[in-house]
């Protein structure tokens, strides 16, 4: 229903939602989606690692932190001068551009990083909203994907285990959970009713509301299904914005209810959510 009505143009403020793979899957920028997969592989290359790099320069450390400023670091000296992604491209037959001291320094730091997402330490803290974390997530998920099949990566690839990609699915599940429900939110603040937009099919509040709430449902159930013991804090702060939709959700209900705008298509005044429950959990 979402692909085919709704069109979201906002990107999510709040910087949790600020990672590369995640971002590229949103639907507003599916479009964009098909036809990088289409491009050249240097230039897609090139393309997300363009993203990496910008969300990791807005990253500021903790510098009284030592493994926040230990991830600084590190990162800071694998995007130096693309050390990084000159790395990842360096074969014996194509050297240029990154001295053997170098290359080996950088397989050094990704090595490093892979090491500290499989620490079980960081994931004991608040990992959810570690921004070292996150910025360690994408440069492993960006070396995933376009680099491991490299000459000379081996011991990198030797490290990806079935505990490295599930540390990366739990980071990417939640950020995409919470974007898809920040997506609802959005929409339900700033646009609902889908009958006041012009040229596209009509719908009546109260039937969008009840396709809206099922949608939500299956989703929330098909969610929960995949997550493992270690989302349970996820599983929460999820729990906390479904519920605060659904209570939105009935509001608007009951408004549109009281209106009599449930049978007729016309045009209908906008309503703003205003909750009386507790804090809003989405970034507004």
């Amino acid at each position: 229903m979402f692909h085919h009505f709704y069109h979201f143009e906002k990107e999510p403020e709040n910087s949790i939602f600020k990672i590369s793979n995640i971002i590229l899957k949103g639907w507003h920028l599916s479009p964009f989606l098909n036809q990088s997969k289409v491009l050249e592989k240097d230039f897609n290359m090139g393309l997300s690692y363009r993203i990496v790099l910008e969300y990791a320069r807005n990253y500021k450390a903790n510098t009284l932190d030592s493994f926040e400023d230990l991830v600084e670091k590190t990162v800071k000296s694998l995007l130096k001068d693309d050390t990084l992604i000159k790395t990842l491209e360096y074969t014996e037959k194509n050297r240029y551009g990154v001295d053997y001291r170098k290359h080996e320094t950088a397989k050094d730091g990704v090595i490093m990083l892979i090491d500290i997402l499989k620490s079980p330490d960081v994931w004991s803290k608040e990992w959810q909203t570690n921004e070292a974390l996150r910025i360690v997530g994408e440069i492993i998920q960006f070396v995933d994907e376009h680099g491991l099949e490299t000459e000379g990566m081996s011991p990198i690839k030797d490290r990806f285990d079935a505990t490295v990609r599930n540390k990366l699915e739990l980071i990417a599940c939640r950020n995409q959970d919470l974007l898809e429900l920040e997506n609802i939110y959005r929409y339900l603040k700033n646009e609902f009713p889908l009958s006041n937009k012009v040229g596209i099919s009509r719908i009546p509040p109260l039937e969008e509301l009840k396709l809206i709430e099922n949608w939500l449902r299956k989703y929330h159930k098909a969610d929960f299904e995949r997550m493992d013991v270690n989302m349970e804090v996820s599983k929460k702060e999820i729990e906390v914005r479904v519920q605060f939709l659904e209570d939105e959700m009935n509001k608007l209900r009951k408004k549109y209810s009281e209106s009599g705008t449930s049978l007729v298509f016309e045009s209908v005044p906008r309503i703003t959510l205003q909750s009386k429950k507790g804090k809003n959990p989405f970034s507004v």
